[in-house]
Order: structure tokens, then C-alpha cells, then sequence
């Protein structure tokens, strides 16, 4: 029996010696991709026939990471119990598997083991475990207390047009599917003219994106500092970097498409909306996901700009994806350097590594190469099926995935299983970020960072 135990000890610890923070989290939202799943799969779930389990397992998939790119239509084909199902997995998706693991603990009384804060400290990006259970409350109760207060924005629109009831439910959720950054709705899309003109639900919609899009650590530093020159250096790099893309995105986005009786002319949009409508597409494509526009009546330039907004995204310990907003300004930053001719970058009279400008650098290739790969991959199952949807369409899907978006030309339903499947995998690539996964998937050997071979050159340019 000892020896049964002392056995069973040592696995135990051989098993959690490689179980680490990036394979802990892979897991966590497998497990959970897992269940949502089975339960879209249930007859209670939909209004009509059950779904398919490739049609249950995207939406799952979907909603854990929050991305939004659907196969179905939520508001017509799920259910009270599904569509619960489906903001529950949203929620947990855009806070974090370990986040939430963390709350539930913290409610259940249950003590936060060291290597639990340790797992917790590397999820959220925290240079150390003190007080990383109280960052963990701070952050849970700043979701509610913005979703709360995007609910109840919206219900003064909602209400009057849906009733009490439904009014309530419906400005839930949403205040939860934009803050996370999910991109679901209820309506089938928010193309309406009504709600296009609607400057309230606007507004409130776009308020919610931006502050999920943040990230905690730089709403928390502008609760505490008040003042720009106080800011952390990240603060002050996601604020000017989100700022300018957003601003850039929406006089872009204005110049290619203010007369297009496609998009911002169209009848019954109100000439003064048509600014508002341009910011809430340069605000969305920062993987929110929303449209108030359809995205098929867009130019191409507004087809470009979106691609290149959407594959940015949002800002890191966010309810986003993306590359992110510092990891773009590092890249921006290390060639400005190169080309001066200097050996370190420096900004706001701070200096930062070349180490964390070649880990940026590398994000990108990963996820141009991914991009490309899974677009080309996606062309295949398309021209073999004799459909007509273009290059410049599974391009557009292919980053709406990778990057979390949720926007979509309106090709979701009609791709194959091989392209629900890829765009599957890529939706979950995009959400934990493509270096945890290459960390989940390789074993580190310390040691080979020892060795130093002698320095070799060769041509660049």
C-alpha cells in the first residue's frame, strides 16, 4: 500500500512538473470547448433539429474564444438554454480559463495554492505572486461593474423597443458579447438602419469595446495615475498606438466610402451617422466583431484597411486578439531604430530590449505565415467544390479567425468541413496566441541556451 502511494506520489509529481502555465491553459479551453459542445449538441439547445456536432463544436469554439464567427444565427436558432450556454461560455472566454477557475475557488473559500498563483502570475502577465488573488477580485469585479454599466445604457434603448422582459436580456447580452470582444448579437446582425442611426447603442457598444480592448493592467493604471506623464510605459504605448489606429482607420475607412450607397450611403442612413458608422468599423475590426454595416458593401480599400485593423487587434492582457497593439509598435519602433542606425530602442525616455523586439518580430512572421497558409489551405476545399467565393473573402475569414474578430463577408455557412475545421483551429491558435502554443507543444531544454557556438555572417538586403 506504501508503496502503491510513493508510486503514485512520484507520478504525480512527474505529471506536474510538465504541466505548465501554457499547457494548463490549452487544456483548460479544450476542456471547456469540450463541454459547450456536447451541450449546443443537446435538443434543448436549438429551436429546430439539434445541431451537427462540426456545426456545435465551431459555435463552441466561437464563443470560448471569443471570436464570433458563426454557422448559425444565434437569435433564431438557439434556444433561451442555448443561447444562456453561449454567453456563459463568452464570459469565461474573454476573463480567462484560469481566471475563472480562480473566482469559482475564491467563492467555493477554497485556498490558492502556490503553484495556482504561479499559473495565475504567467496567465495574467504579472512580474510577481504578491497580491495576485486580489488583482484576480479587482479584475472580475471591473468586468461586472463595465458590463453592468453597458447593460443598463442599453436598456434605455432596448427596452422601449423590445419591452421589459426582453429589453433586460437582450442589453445583458450584449454589454457582455462587445466587452469581451465576442461579436455576437442576437438580431442577426446590427445592420439595421435603425441601429446605425442609433447614436446611444453606438456609443455604448463602442464604449465596451474599447475598454475590454484595453486590457486591465492599463484601465487599472489610468484609475491610479490620472495623468498621461504618470502612465506606465505600456499604458502610454497602448493608449497613443490604439488611438492612432483607430483614428487613422476611421478617416480611412470615410475617404473610400462616403458616397458607396453600399455601405455608409446607404438609404436611410442619416449623413451625420455616416461618421459614427466609419468609427464603429475601425472600433470593430479591433476584434470586436459587431457591424453595424455589412461588410460585404464595403470597398476594397475599407476590405484592406479592415484586414489590417483586424490583424492587429486589440491590446495585450485584453479580452482581445490580435497581434496586438504593443507588439505592432515594438516592430514599428525596432525598424525606426535599424534605419537610424541605433543599437537599442528608446521611447518615453525608457529603453527597451532587442529580446522583447525580436519575440514582436516573431509573433508577426507566425502570424503572416498562419494567415497565409490556412488562406491558401482554405482555397483548395473551395475551388474543388466550385464555389464562388474569392480569394479576397477566405482571406478576410482567415484573419477574422486567427486575429479573434468575428466579422465575416457572410461566407461562415457555406464553408466545407475542412474549412469550419481549420478555421476552428486557427480561432484557437488566435486566442491563446501562437507562441503559448508552440510552448505547450515543446519540451524546454535550459541547458541548450548555454552553449554558444562562434558568430557567423552573412549577407542582408
Amino acid at each position: 500500500m506504501k508503496m502503491a502511494l510513493k508510486r503514485s506520489l512520484r507520478l504525480g509529481f512527474r505529471f506536474g512538473r510538465y504541466l505548465t502555465t501554457a499547457r494548463v491553459l490549452v487544456i483548460g479551453f479544450l476542456l471547456l470547448i469540450t463541454l459547450g459542445t456536447w451541450l449546443f449538441t443537446l435538443p434543448k439547445s436549438s429551436t429546430g433539429e439539434p445541431l451537427s456536432l462540426i456545426d456545435a463544436a465551431f459555435t463552441a469554439t466561437s464563443a470560448v474564444c471569443v471570436t464570433g464567427l458563426t454557422v448559425i444565427q444565434a437569435g433564431r436558432d438557439l434556444t433561451f438554454f442555448g443561447q444562456v450556454v453561449l454567453i456563459v461560455l463568452i464570459q469565461i472566454g474573454g476573463l480567462g480559463f484560469v481566471t475563472m477557475t480562480t473566482f469559482i475557488f475564491i467563492l467555493m473559500g477554497r485556498r490558492i495554492s502556490l503553484k495556482e498563483r504561479m499559473t495565475l502570475q504567467d496567465a495574467l502577465g504579472e512580474s510577481g505572486i504578491s497580491g495576485i488573488v486580489a488583482l484576480v477580485r479587482r479584475i472580475l469585479y471591473m468586468t461586472f461593474a463595465i458590463e453592468g454599466i453597458g447593460a443598463l445604457v442599453l436598456s434605455t434603448r432596448f427596452i422601449p423597443m423590445y419591452g421589459l422582459k426582453n429589453g433586460i436580456y437582450y442589453s445583458v447580452f450584449h454589454a457582455i458579447s462587445s466587452f469581451c470582444n465576442a461579436g455576437f448579437d442576437l438580431f442577426g446582425g446590427l445592420e439595421s438602419t435603425v441601429f446605425t442611426n442609433d447614436v446611444v447603442i453606438n456609443i455604448g457598444l463602442m464604449s465596451m469595446i474599447i475598454l475590454g480592448g484595453l486590457g486591465y493592467g492599463v484601465m487599472f493604471d489610468i484609475m491610479k495615475h490620472k495623468s498621461f506623464g504618470k502612465f506606465s510605459l505600456q499604458t502610454k504605448i497602448v493608449l497613443i498606438t490604439s488611438g492612432a489606429l483607430t483614428l487613422f482607420g476611421m478617416l480611412l475607412i470615410m475617404l473610400f466610402d462616403w458616397n458607396n450607397p453600399e455601405s455608409l450611403a446607404r438609404e436611410n442612413v442619416n449623413i451625420w451617422a455616416r461618421p459614427m458608422a466609419a468609427l464603429f468599423q475601425s472600433v470593430s475590426t479591433r476584434t470586436a466583431g459587431m457591424a453595424t454595416t455589412p461588410q460585404a458593401g464595403w470597398s476594397e480599400g475599407t476590405r484592406i484597411i479592415s484586414i489590417i485593423l483586424m490583424t492587429i487587434g486589440a491590446s495585450p492582457g485584453s479580452t482581445g486578439g490580435g497581434i496586438k497593439t504593443t507588439t505592432i509598435a515594438l516592430v514599428v519602433l525596432f525598424i525606426i531604430m535599424t534605419i537610424r542606425g541605433r543599437d537599442e530602442i528608446s521611447v518615453f525616455k525608457r529603453s527597451i530590449s532587442n529580446k522583447s523586439a525580436a519575440r514582436a518580430i516573431t509573433i508577426v512572421f507566425i502570424y503572416i505565415m498562419v494567415i497565409l497558409a490556412c488562406t491558401v489551405l482554405l482555397s483548395f476545399e473551395t475551388m474543388s467544390e466550385g464555389s464562388q467565393i474569392t480569394g479576397s473573402d477566405l482571406l478576410f475569414e482567415v484573419v477574422s479567425g486567427i486575429a479573434t474578430v468575428g466579422l465575416s463577408v457572410g461566407i461562415t455557412p457555406m464553408l466545407g468541413t475542412l474549412s469550419k475545421i481549420t478555421i476552428m483551429l486557427i480561432m484557437f491558435a488566435g486566442r491563446l496566441g501562437p507562441l503559448t502554443i508552440a510552448l505547450a507543444l515543446t519540451r524546454v531544454h535550459p541547458e541548450e541556451n548555454k552553449i554558444r557556438y562562434p558568430e557567423g555572417r552573412i549577407m542582408i538586403g
